[in-house]
């Protein structure tokens, strides 16, 4: 049981989608598939691959699942685009009153920043430490400047960096910067590109960013600067 679980867990790092499928035929050959490692396994093994179907088929076989099976779920749904389904297993989570940690906020925010859903994010991110009592940390601030940015929200995207209650890394500056190049932002985005570099001086996404920020208003002659 536990080796197929871990050969799953293989085929799925390795995006071996056939080879996975084949695993999955054998299983239910051994009548495994319902078993919670062995269909945690697959639905993460078929979330990997972006076979977001059959992992909720998968998922749907398990009676009592835990929380590392929902959250699997709930982040192949987000990484993929499924925002509408994430959002609607996340209301399956709360109906089954189960209990969520990081993980699961971060991946509702990565599905709200793709839906343009900024109240909703932010209902989640304040229900996230009032409701749950889980604290914000670094992947969660991403997320929610991330989806202000994308909503053309950049002013409430730079007060929530600047209320952060912790050191500001340069991953989210590098957000930051992403918004300012969504929205032609280029003196902001100068100014945070420097404390970008400052942090890492090797941070190639923050070259990346400002050369596409200065070929969009046409500053050819920063653009080859870089």
């Amino acid at each position: 049981m536990y080796a197929y679980s871990g050969v799953l867990d293989a085929c799925s790092r390795l995006g071996a989608l056939s080879e996975g499928i084949a695993f999955h035929s054998r299983i239910i050959t051994l009548g495994l598939e319902k078993h919670l490692v062995v269909a945690t396994a697959i639905v993460t093994m078929y979330s990997r691959c972006g076979r977001m179907h059959e992992a909720r088929i998968a998922f749907d076989t398990v009676k009592k699942k835990d929380l590392v099976c929902w959250n699997t779920l709930l982040t192949g749904y987000a990484q993929h685009g499924h925002s509408n389904d994430a959002l609607q297993l996340f209301q399956e989570m709360i109906m089954e009153s189960c209990e969520m940690n990081r993980v699961t906020f971060n991946s509702i925010l990565h599905a709200c920043s793709h839906t343009g859903l900024v109240e909703l994010a932010r209902s989640y991110f304040v229900s996230m430490t009032m409701d749950h009592g889980i604290s914000h940390e670094v992947d969660h601030f991403v997320r929610l400047i991330d989806v202000l940015g994308r909503a053309g929200w950049v002013t409430q995207a730079e007060e929530v960096v600047d209320e952060m209650p912790f050191q500001r890394m340069s991953v989210i500056w590098v957000t930051l910067l992403g918004c300012y190049k969504m929205h032609g932002r280029v003196e902001r985005a100068e100014l945070v590109a420097d404390r970008v570099l400052e942090l890492d001086p090797a941070n190639t996404a923050a070259f990346v960013l400002l050369s596409s920020i200065y070929g969009r208003v046409g500053r050819w002659d920063d653009v080859r600067r870089i």
